[in-house]
């Protein structure tokens, strides 16, 4: 692969695809990003070192791409494998190498239908990076991957070391395969609490894994993984050591309220060992605890519906448009502590019965947050601008009715002599019978939403009397 620089793509630019693909941009190679969210560039930001910046465009149809490349970086979550395979079925060819950096023991299997002339290596990751609410990545650890053995997975190697990326090749990779995921399993115990790294300095929490851990030892070796009794207090004790905000992947999407990745980390214990006859105690308690808490369909009344993922433009372009403004005695600064104060919203915008924010401070660009209507309607939100004290906009990713097609918000403050102007914008596209009740709910639907700022108009009149006088 003499040319190996030019025909390289990333596959899933998310914290460990931004992570790898910000090393191979900093040794000068090109890169083809290919993800779910068009973006003009993604960000890393490592601890103690300066942000990397590496230009898009991402791409988001596989469609705008051509191929085949020489590899393919696939940093997707195994839940998003099908998915992927519309990319893999673009990019790859009989001389491509797929790099699969995904938890488990089963990415070859998973992977190689997608890409079947292709060769295809599985790749352990050991670092900690997190996506921001801002979009871009920190990265909390120095990064290390871990190959197989192999001209396929030397090659891979090669290209990363040479871009200042640790990476080991290791002949019994079986090993450390089922050590990595015998991390992600105990892992699996911070979704069930919710709560960070910090839960294992508890003895009762650190007792707890080192029985979990000890029976899928058991399976890890009944697979031919080489790992002796040590790795169970090595294991926990590496959480104990952990910063104690140090998140799993898991437990961010658990957070984040998305599909969890329980099934190869902790539901393939289970599998292995019924294959083998051994017992799996605490797993059959933990497993069927961690599908339930990734089933979107038992925390409503109604499965999550997924909408249009539209952009900005939508402000302007939709089917349907409300635009309103009002009048606010506040400053924009005290206007958005309104608006960021999930306890706010109920008493003024009344349809609403709770709103939870379900990504991390600082908010920005990239935020979520969850909100709770009259009727049972829920909508997963995610958040398109965020310029303090002048605009924010969301969009749905998800909602609970199938009413809706796609769904925006805008709001802009202009400061006045009297305090501040909020211009509110609604933008939505309908969806079954609701297309044809909307051109008649619509005059009903705007006064709503002037009531709504009336509302507002008084919250923040009494919230904030004190401060004017």
């Amino acid at each position: 692969m003499g040319d190996i620089a030019t025909h390289i793509a990333v596959v899933g630019p998310g914290a460990i695809g931004a992570t790898v693909a910000a090393y191979l941009h900093s040794a000068g190679h090109p890169l083809l990003l290919c993800g779910r969210t068009a973006r003009d560039h993604i960000e890393v930001r490592p601890d103690g070192a300066d942000p990397i910046v590496v230009p898009g465009p991402v791409h988001t149809d596989p469609r705008e791409v051509s191929g085949p490349v020489d590899v393919v970086m696939l940093a997707v979550k195994a839940t998003q494998n099908d998915d992927a395979g519309r990319w893999l079925a673009r990019l790859c060819g009989e001389h491509t190498i797929v790099a699969v950096l995904q938890n488990g023991v089963e990415q070859v299997e998973q992977v190689q239908p997608h890409c079947p002339s292709s060769a295809v290596v599985p790749g352990i990751v050991w670092f900690s990076a997190e996506t921001q609410p801002g979009g871009w990545v920190w990265l909390r650890s120095e990064p290390r991957l871990v190959l197989p053995s192999g001209p396929a997975a030397e090659t891979v190697a090669q290209l990363l070391r040479d871009a200042g990326c640790p990476v080991d090749c290791d002949p019994d990779f079986i090993t450390a395969a089922w050590r990595k995921l015998l991390a992600n399993a105990v892992g699996g115990l911070m979704v069930l609490s919710g709560r960070r790294s910090g839960m294992f300095r508890r003895d009762d929490v650190a007792a707890l894994s080192r029985r979990y851990l000890a029976e899928c030892l058991a399976v890890a070796r009944a697979e031919g993984a080489r790992l002796d009794d040590a790795v169970v207090d090595e294991l926990v004790d590496m959480f104990r050591a952990a910063p104690v905000d140090m998140a799993t992947s898991m437990l961010l999407d658990r957070e984040a309220r998305r599909t969890l990745e329980w099934d190869i980390r902790n539901g393939v214990i289970i599998r292995r060992a019924r294959a083998r006859g051994l017992p799996t105690p605490i797993s059959d308690v933990v497993v069927p605890l961690l599908a339930a808490a990734s089933d979107r369909s038992g925390l409503m009344s109604n499965a999550m519906v997924p909408c249009e993922r539209v952009d900005l433009d939508f402000i302007e372009t939709a089917p349907y448009r409300f635009r309103n403004s009002v009048e606010l005695a506040i400053t924009p600064e005290q206007l958005f502590e309104v608006l960021a104060d999930p306890q706010s919203w109920p008493h003024w915008a009344t349809v609403i019965t709770k709103v939870t924010w379900t990504s991390p401070e600082p908010l920005g660009v990239g935020a979520t947050r969850t909100v709770h209507m009259r009727g049972g309607i829920v909508g997963d939100e995610e958040f398109l601008a965020w310029e303090p004290f002048s605009r924010m906009a969301f969009r749905f990713n998800e909602c609970s009715t199938r009413a809706v097609a796609a769904f925006a918000e805008d709001y802009r403050v202009e400061t006045t002599p009297g305090g501040c102007r909020l211009t509110w914008t609604m933008a939505q596209k309908p969806a079954g019978p609701a297309r044809i009740a909307m051109p008649v709910v619509r005059p009903l639907l705007n006064v709503m939403l002037r009531r709504f700022l009336a509302n507002l108009r008084a919250y923040t009149d009494r919230r904030f009397a004190t401060a004017r006088q």
